[in-house]
């Protein structure tokens, strides 16, 4: 049994080997984008790469565990080479991963994704692009580091079980516990969200943290991610410049004007992203009364939008349709894809480009939903998560309660220069609703009860923070967004589908808002992707890199969202609403005149075949 469990170690320690070199061979290639920053490669190199590396040695170890727990039972010595002739292989294959990405990151400035596939059937037009030294030199190293891996591994690593002999409690020992090992390793250990390429993000400096990444989890994760679109779009309705043309007409405005409301031309901005808050939680929204009373009361001194919705149902999604513009698609996420997200444009990366001082404080762990990847590419002065909060603060299963969330968040802004933009994202309305001193409030809901008692204790925290910031001299010029991330399951039982699930509120709320808007409602049809257009029109910016969204105080712009769902999407406009399955190809439900439905529902197919292009092209 001790023979079994060394000899899968020493091939655990043959791959980080393998992965440091690569990484050694990166940074030599690349260095004139490392030079300035020796002290965070270690950090790359020892630290914040190891789960993933872990995790792909895991995937590369699965098939030799199954062979040996095969072995221990059948003692043959052609299996030997089976499990030699396999690990040669891995060895070919990672080693033309990890090189052919050192040979693009130049051009792409990126890792290697399943793109990489779709340029195989053209190779000659890769070695063009690289040109010839630099094609041939990427083939000597190719070489080099497969023909020595595999001679370090013969002579090192490999060992023979088709002579050893094991004691039959022995096996059942190892059939055990070797697959519990593999499977950990997978997942990245014991922890309530599997591992993601967030895990090894750390610096502001991307291209430290692409080294991080592993490679060859990467490319297989991005392979997988895209398995349903790896060769063209699958949502093809019309000629793509049909299409293309109808969406651009769809944003077409007669003119480019907007209302002012803010008293300041340059006020601090502060963001609070609500964990999953539906619109059903919201009186004013249309829900009972007494779930979100102090939000309630915020919306009779703030802006209302009472027409929103989220594109997305997952936070991910949430964040690259608020700070990107860039809406939610069915299939994959593209907070998923840092090869793609780094193509999207950014408004908080323009606020901190113009002076303001941006933050982003979550109480949890970013890594969930490879937000933190993305996180990091908004160009933040300053991100703060779970792990930088004291061990001392209370904490839920998912990390910081809300309670404790804001007077951290204050505390930073109180000791920040002016103009800031903070962002912070609640998390207790979000389940496991394991707020401190857990008491039921509201006794009715069900199924869906603790969410709207976890909304009621998350509406007194926010209420706090609010009466707190008052209190501050920099109140004044502020202005606070109030927006969810995606709506939720509530008391009301909706189909998925029902534009009412992802019906959310924006408010704008402050008292660097016009005292003619406050109190006021705005009933124009939109969604997340419009607060980018909506804020940098109000502050003076061009907001033309930003061509999903709208702006929504145009009294010209058209009334529309767009809301996906795992295999379509529902698409709602002053008109009325419809529904697409692309499973079953066809529209399930269509509250639309009849009159006007054909058009309407080319205007919907033509904005996803247009989004999941772009998002292809990427």
């Amino acid at each position: 049994m001790k023979f079994v469990f060394s000899s899968l170690f020493r091939q655990f320690l043959f791959w980080i080997l393998f992965f440091s070199v690569v990484r050694i061979i990166f940074v030599i290639v690349h260095f004139s984008l490392f030079k300035d920053t020796d002290s965070q490669i270690l950090s790359a190199f020892f630290y914040y790469n190891i789960w993933l590396d872990i995790s792909a040695i895991s995937y590369i170890l699965a098939f030799p565990v199954l062979i040996l727990l095969f072995q221990i039972f059948v003692r043959k010595k052609w299996i030997d080479n089976v499990a030699l002739i396999y690990n040669y292989v891995m060895i070919a294959v990672v080693s033309l991963i990890a090189v052919s990405e050192i040979g693009v990151f130049a051009e792409w400035k990126t890792k290697l994704t399943y793109k990489a596939i779709a340029y195989l059937a053209h190779p000659f037009e890769i070695i063009n692009s690289a040109g010839n030294s630099n094609f041939f030199f990427l083939l000597i190293v190719l070489i080099a580091l497969i023909a020595g891996s595999v001679l370090f591994f013969k002579r090192f690593v490999h060992e023979k079980f088709s002579d050893i002999r094991i004691k039959f409690h022995f096996k059942i020992a190892i059939v055990f516990l070797l697959p519990f090992f593999i499977f950990l390793g997978l997942r990245g250990g014991i922890r309530q969200i599997p591992i993601n390429q967030s895990q090894s993000y750390f610096s502001l400096n991307n291209n430290l943290n692409l080294l991080s990444v592993n490679p060859f989890w990467n490319f297989f994760q991005s392979v997988f991610q895209n398995y349903a679109s790896w060769s063209q779009n699958p949502f093809i309705f019309y000629n793509p410049d049909e299409a293309k043309d109808t969406v651009i007409k769809m944003h077409k405005v007669s003119a480019d004007t907007t209302v002012s409301i803010f008293t300041s031309k340059k006020p601090n901005i502060v963001m609070v992203i609500l964990e999953g808050w539906s619109a059903d939680l919201i009186e004013a929204l249309g829900a009972k009364p007494g779930i979100t009373p102090r939000f309630d009361t915020l919306v009779k001194k703030g802006l209302l939008f009472t027409n929103i919705f989220s594109p997305g149902s997952r936070s991910e999604q949430g964040m690259t349709s608020i700070f990107s513009a860039f809406p939610a698609q069915p299939l994959t996420a593209i907070a998923h894809m840092p090869d793609k997200f780094v193509k999207l444009p950014s408004f908080p990366a323009i606020l901190s480009k113009s002076g303001y001082n941006s933050s982003f404080c979550f109480g949890g762990q970013l890594i969930y939903g490879n937000m933190k990847s993305y996180i990091y590419f908004n160009k933040f002065n300053k991100i703060i998560e779970g792990d930088d909060f004291s061990s001392d603060i209370p904490r839920g299963k998912l990390g910081v309660h809300d309670e404790f969330l804001y007077p951290r968040v204050l505390s930073e802004i109180c000791n920040d220069k002016e103009p800031f933009f903070y962002s912070l994202f609640t998390m207790s309305s979000h389940s496991p609703y394991d707020w401190p001193n857990k008491k039921e409030i509201l006794r009715y809901g069900d199924p869906e009860r603790d969410y709207i008692n976890a909304a009621y204790y998350a509406d007194s925290c926010l209420a706090s923070f609010l009466l707190s910031c008052s209190k501050q001299k920099w109140y004044d010029n502020t202005i606070f967004i109030l927006v969810a991330d995606h709506g939720h399951g509530s008391y009301i039982s909706r189909n998925v589908y029902d534009p009412g699930y992802q019906h959310i509120p924006l408010l704008l709320y402050g008292n660097a808002l016009k005292p003619e808007f406050k109190g006021k409602q705005d009933s124009a049809i939109g969604s997340q992707v419009d607060i980018a257009a909506t804020l940098l029109k109000q502050l003076g910016y061009n907001t033309s890199s930003f061509h999903w969204s709208k702006d929504l105080l145009n009294p010209y712009a058209p009334h529309y969202a767009f809301i996906s769902y795992e295999v379509g999407f529902t698409w709602v406009c002053k008109d009325g609403y419809f529904v697409y399955d692309h499973n079953l190809k066809k529209v399930l439900v269509n509250t639309i005149s009849v009159d006007k439905q054909d058009s309407i529902v080319k205007a919907g197919k033509s904005y996803l075949q247009q989004l999941y292009q772009e998002y292809w092209d990427f």
